[in-house]
């Protein structure tokens, strides 16, 4: 991820002795190699030095990396056998994501759980359906003992409801690996990622709570007589209604949820959008001395290169806007916020697909002025979207304070964060004092 810090580790050995080592990278950008460079390099004046570890944080930034990009790491090492050639290792090689496109993936895995308690309450309803049908019969026979038949279909009911409980488990389990991969990514703050763990805590009362009285009194019917057996199922069903209710509220609650997040994520993509464009009118204002005014004929190759790169950019920047623009128009029509609707129509009206398309072809004809004055529009107009979504969808920390019953998940929440970076500031440290290390110091320490 674009924004955390990953331990890349390598291991050494060799029986007749290393004489040195090294860790390096390729940096890739689509098909174009941006950068080589040697990270660390060891070499040892003892023969016998047979072992070599080390654990390297890779952190993206540093290398001003963005979205897409690709790193190749490869460590070497050669040992003391005269004439002898480097070995090196097999390539590790990371693709890095940025924070809009993990919101977008942490989207998709909040709707793979609300599918699924969806069907885990179609299921319950199911059961309980089954469950008052077998209170029925058992209720009307003439019988004072439960015949086998009967127990048997009790004791099914009670299997199904554990499997039930234990399936709601399950999810709690894989929403919390979400929540903790959520945290993870700045565009969730603390009071999004602590309204998440308690919907999911009431996901893991509710497999506990009446999803565990329901196959209690099930297990008590199958061993009962006829008049206690049909108590038991009715207290039952009762404690099947109680988890229905609780988990449409639970649904009810990650609608919502899921609702802000991506309203936040639709605001971030505004963001990175502006942000393109502002990069994209510096780098043209750099080339317009020795650009501007001249055909395509005249340029040398490494401007013609740069023109094309940003062309390249730009259209990426229309086909993208397109797509943000159709997804706030579907969430308007889900939600009905104002801003939302507001937003789309403003779009609409700045024919924005076209009219990012036409900032690119001038870029490509080397038309900079009105390149620029367009980029600007854009980047400005962008900007102004991105600050109407987030007043649908306020960012921030609820103010702290010491109220008597308190929640206190945010403040932990935030606590665990700054615990991380902290273990990463420290763990970088400890690499930039290291003597072998080849890195940017400067850049390092200005992080």
């Amino acid at each position: 991820l674009l924004f955390e810090t990953r331990k890349v580790s390598f291991r050494n050995e060799d029986d007749f002795g290393l004489s040195r080592v090294s860790l390096t990278c390729s940096i890739l950008r689509g098909q174009k190699k941006i950068k080589d460079l040697e990270i660390i390099s060891e070499k040892f004046s003892e023969i016998g030095k047979r072992n070599f570890e080390l654990s390297f944080p890779f952190d993206p930034s540093l290398f001003k990396m963005e979205d897409g990009d690709e790193i190749v790491f490869i460590a070497t090492a050669k040992d003391n056998f005269p004439g002898r050639e480097l070995t090196l290792s097999k390539p590790l090689k990371l693709r890095v994501i940025g924070p809009e496109k993990h919101a977008e993936m942490i989207q998709a895995k909040v709707d793979v759980i609300i599918s699924e308690i969806s069907e885990i309450a179609r299921n319950q309803e199911e059961i309980q359906f089954e469950t008052l049908t077998a209170e029925e019969k058992v209720r009307e026979s003439s019988e004072q003992q439960l015949d086998s038949k009967r127990t048997a279909e009790i004791t099914d009911l009670e299997n199904d409801q554990n499997d039930l409980a234990n399936r709601l488990n399950i999810t709690a389990r894989n929403g919390s690996d979400i929540l903790d991969e959520a945290s993870k990514n700045p565009i969730f703050d603390s009071e999004t990622l602590k309204d998440f763990a308690a919907t999911l805590n009431e996901i893991k009362e509710t497999s506990s709570g009446p999803m565990g009285e329901s196959e209690k009194e099930l297990n008590s019917a199958a061993a009962s007589n006829r008049s206690q057996a049909s108590q038991s199922m009715m207290q039952s069903a009762q404690a099947q209604q109680r988890a229905l209710e609780a988990l449409r509220n639970v649904l009810a609650k990650f609608s919502k949820q899921l609702d802000r997040l991506e309203a936040r994520t639709l605001a971030q993509r505004l963001t990175k959008l502006e942000k393109t464009e502002n990069k994209l009118s510096k780098k043209l204002v750099s080339l317009m001395p020795a650009t501007v005014g001249r055909m395509q004929s005249q340029l040398d190759n490494q401007n013609l290169s740069s023109f094309s790169e940003m062309e390249k950019i730009q259209t990426q920047v229309s086909e993208d806007a397109d797509e943000i623009k159709n997804e706030i128009s579907r969430y308007h029509e889900r939600t009905r916020k104002l801003e939302y609707g507001k937003v789309s129509q403003l779009m609409e009206e700045a024919d924005l697909k076209q009219g990012l398309s036409t900032v690119a072809g001038r870029i490509r004809d080397n038309n900079s002025f009105k390149a620029l004055d367009n980029l600007n529009f854009w980047e400005s107009s962008f900007e102004k979207w991105a600050k109407l979504l987030q007043q649908e969808s306020p960012g921030g920390d609820s103010p702290g304070g010491q109220g008597e019953g308190k929640d206190r998940t945010a403040d932990i929440l935030s606590l665990l964060k700054m615990r991380k970076v902290q273990s990463d500031i420290l763990f970088k440290t400890k690499t930039l004092d290291q003597e072998g290390f080849r890195g940017n110091k400067k850049a390092w320490s200005l992080s």
